[in-house]
């Protein structure tokens, strides 16, 4: 493996990949016989990087992990009431008002209007408004 001093970590990143930034900064502390600091300086990087990467390294894998969330929103309307959300108003073609009406009376539900809109725009089950079109009327005509 090339040994590249003179570049720092985050242009290696850049134009490489990661993981290869990564080893790079791993055999570059090997050289400078364990020094954090004085590999930092020479990698234009932070001390902390160095002790991420180490970690990463304890691991055996010098990859990224995911950026997405672990657990879903709190907050997040559950799937079993979006799939009733679906069906009914793919049976009933009923509005987000109507539909919201309609949930309460038959199954004891009681979701707010804009919660429903957001699943019907989300699942693209929303109709194109229709423009009505009128005639003009011509005075004595």
């Amino acid at each position: 493996m090339a040994i590249v001093l003179s570049q720092s970590y985050l242009y290696l990143k850049k134009q490489t990949s990661p993981q290869y930034a990564r080893q790079v900064l791993l055999e570059n502390l090997l050289r400078n016989k364990g020094n954090v600091e004085k590999t930092a300086q020479k990698m234009q990087c932070s001390k902390n990087t160095i002790y991420l990467t180490l970690n990463k390294q304890k691991g055996n894998d010098l990859n990224d992990k995911p950026h997405i969330p672990k657990r879903p929103h709190p907050k997040t309307t559950k799937k079993e009431i979006v799939s009733i959300i679906i069906k009914e108003r793919k049976q009933t073609g009923f509005g987000k008002r109507k539909l919201r009406h309609y949930l309460f009376n038959k199954k004891g539900l009681l979701i707010p209007e804009s919660t429903i809109g957001k699943i019907l725009k989300r699942e693209r089950l929303i109709r194109s408004k229709r423009r009505v079109r009128r005639e003009i009327s011509t005075p004595g005509g």
